[in-house]
């Protein structure tokens, strides 16, 4: 079982990546807080009636393996609840 500060240091490390990581993604990370694990993103492909932004925080990201596909499905997950682009 990993330590809920071994997760924290985990989603902190990749997250403070993201925001250069989101070139193709069809959410940009518009804004950030990096010292508070704070993010904006914004959703180009929102459907209509859909949030286009989302507010992303340490309590709606969890930890795992990752590359840049894997943190933009974790940020869509915490965005939407699911995968929804790629």
């Amino acid at each position: 079982m990993i330590s809920k500060a071994t997760k924290e240091k985990l989603i902190r490390s990749v997250m403070e990546n993201f925001p250069e990581a989101d070139t193709h993604n069809c959410l940009k990370c518009e804004r950030y807080d990096y010292e508070n694990c704070r993010f904006i993103f914004y959703d180009s492909e929102a459907e209509k009636g859909e949030p286009r932004i989302h507010l992303i925080n340490m309590p709606k990201l969890n930890a795992g393996e990752w590359d840049r596909t894997d943190m933009d499905a974790l940020v869509q997950c915490a965005a939407f609840g699911e995968v929804r682009y790629g």
